[in-house]
């Protein structure tokens, strides 16, 4: 999980770019901002949370649908 977490922060801008290019060509950006600053900020977001839960994992997590999730980043 930690390496995970070191190519999502390094590459955090690359991964940006990616993300709003595919949210343009699909029309995913109809209803929200086409600023590069808006989507670095959620994706920045998913990568603190993702740190945040790697942090307190030996592994990936087994998810399921009725997984308590109110309180996990």
């Amino acid at each position: 999980m930690h390496a995970l977490v070191e190519l999502l922060k390094t590459g955090e801008n690359e991964l940006m770019k990616q993300v709003l290019a595919y949210a343009k060509k699909h029309g995913y950006t109809r209803y929200t901002s086409t600023l590069e600053e808006a989507w670095r900020l959620s994706i920045s977001g998913l990568t603190r949370s993702i740190a945040a839960a790697a942090a307190t994992l030996d592994g990936p997590p087994e998810l399921g649908p009725d997984a308590p999730t109110a309180a996990d980043p």
